[in-house]
């Protein structure tokens, strides 16, 4: 597919959602843009002429809901503990690590909004064992469908923190990455690039 085609199948309505089909846009984006004082709004110029295909950066759920299209990871929320936007915590990477830029992003738990990890482990801890089988089968399937879309099924997978390797392990091959949390950031930011970029350039773990 051309980006342009593959822009137009990640906004077909595929993601179950309050008895909807919610469009992959919703909660997948890419890392392109430049931080700063507002949101960062990609168009659809911008992404077709800066995506890549070679890594894909898989995190846990949103935090707070997307009120546009290729918003997620973008949105200068004051989301989670502590307090800082998820923009700002991401940016850095992308500064860093260029071969990062134009990756595609997106949460592995879609349709699940919490603050933080332990929100979104207690609504699971709340669903039967059934209907949690079904709905993680269903976030498996969705994840392949992105990888399909994206049109490298070499793609290197980006597990960012422990629980979304746990989600992928035995479904797909990642390398487990430092989780952008509010809290881990600060510290990541001073002393963990090097765990990136062993995973960025390593073999799957």
């Amino acid at each position: 597919m051309t980006n342009k085609e593959i822009i137009a199948e990640l906004r077909k309505p595929v993601v179950p959602f309050n008895g909807k089909k919610m469009p992959l846009s919703l909660y997948g984006s890419f890392a392109l843009g430049t931080y700063g004082e507002k949101d960062v709004i990609l168009t659809d110029e911008e992404i077709e002429a800066g995506m890549t295909d070679k890594y894909m950066i898989v995190f846990l759920n949103m935090s707070a809901p997307v009120r546009k299209e290729w918003g997620n990871f973008h949105y200068k929320e004051k989301t989670g503990r502590g307090g800082s936007d998820g923009a700002k915590n991401l940016y850095p990477l992308f500064e860093r690590f260029p071969e990062l830029k134009g990756s595609y992003m997106t949460d592995f738990y879609k349709g699940r909004i919490t603050p933080d990890e332990g929100g979104l482990e207690k609504e699971m801890a709340e669903q039967n064992p059934k209907e949690r089988a079904e709905y993680e089968q269903v976030c498996i399937d969705l994840l392949r469908k992105e990888i399909e879309i994206m049109g490298n099924d070499q793609i290197v997978i980006l597990a960012a923190g422990k629980k979304v390797a746990e989600a992928l392990k035995g479904h797909f091959p990642y390398r487990r990455v430092c989780h952008c949390s509010n809290q881990a950031l600060h510290r990541f930011l001073k002393n963990d690039y090097e765990t990136w970029r062993m995973a960025i350039e390593g073999e799957p773990r």
